[in-house]
């Protein structure tokens, strides 16, 4: 998206996958969505729903509006509400934790370990029968 007419929103930055838009962050990518750090601080946050996690992040919308990607006018629209009713700081707080280095890197080990093992005992094997 290269452009964006804003109504009575005075800063847009299109930069990269996040815009700051006065305070709220818009994510406005068509490939990925990582509201995390805005959620950390109770950022109000406004995505398009890609297909790479805002969705599932921000509840389904419940947390911060998700647009069709590509369609600016929601965007603005959304970026608007926003704006005017940012909603509730702690709720975002909250589940941002989900999403923190403690709680997420017991799962990964969990799911990547067993693998692990599995995949060194079976080149132990392979290496002593050969």
């Amino acid at each position: 998206m290269d452009t964006l007419e804003v109504q009575e929103v005075n800063a847009i930055q299109l930069e990269g996958d996040g815009s700051v838009v006065g305070r709220a962050l818009v994510l406005h990518d068509d490939k990925k969505g990582k509201p995390g750090k805005a959620l950390a601080c109770g950022a109000p946050v406004v995505s398009t729903d890609c297909p790479s996690g805002p969705a599932e992040i921000l509840e389904g919308g419940r947390l911060g509006p998700l647009v069709s990607v590509g369609d600016a006018a929601a965007l603005a629209d959304a970026i608007a509400r926003a704006l005017d009713a940012p909603g509730d700081p702690a709720a975002r707080c909250t589940r941002a934790r989900d999403f923190s280095v403690e709680r997420v890197a017991p799962r990964y080990l969990e799911a990547l370990l067993p693998a692990a093992t599995l995949d060194t005992s079976a080149a132990s094997r392979s290496a002593t029968a050969g």
